[in-house]
């Protein structure tokens, strides 16, 4: 088995022992929120209805990928990559993680907006102006959505709650 299959092969694993466990740990995440569908009463679907469908998703994928590793010869095209390439994916993945623990930290909508600035400007996107214009208006259309749409509060954050 070369790099590239056991690269892939231990990724498949470890999204599949991550689902399982987030699985298990889903209603805990989501006890505190509530969807309403307006124009019904149907109850059958939790909270953690949708969470639980795309984690099962999630698994069954990584299991196709587990077992059609020994098809695959060729090398991943992460392994091409130049330092400039590799710089920005990493970026790329240290911003993602960064906007989780600040959708955590001042909410939703200030971490969306900092994350759509960082993320477009390293796709090359160099007007900060349009960049950020377009963040907020985003952001105000899918704060709408949710609050008013689906009634669901979308998260503020630790220090908008402590307010």
């Amino acid at each position: 088995m070369g790099r590239s299959q056991k690269c892939e092969a231990a990724l498949a694993a470890i999204l599949m022992v991550a689902s399982a466990v987030f699985y298990q740990f889903i209603p805990e995440f989501v006890s505190g929120y509530r969807f309403y569908f307006p124009g019904t009463t149907d109850q059958a679907m939790t909270p953690d209805f949708f969470p639980r469908i795309s984690v099962s998703l999630l698994m069954v994928s990584a299991f196709f990928v587990l077992v059609t590793v020994p098809l695959r010869k060729s090398e991943l095209p992460i392994f091409q990559l130049e330092f400039n390439q590799i710089k920005a994916v990493l970026i790329i993945i240290a911003s993602v993680i960064g906007y989780v623990l600040m959708i955590w930290i001042i909410g939703f909508f200030a971490a969306s907006i900092i994350f759509l600035f960082i993320f477009c400007y390293t796709a090359n996107y160099k007007n900060p102006y349009i960049i950020f214009l377009t963040g907020f208006a985003t952001n105000l259309v899918v704060l709408a959505l949710f609050e008013y749409g689906l009634s669901v509060q979308l998260p503020r954050g630790l220090i908008l709650d402590s307010f």
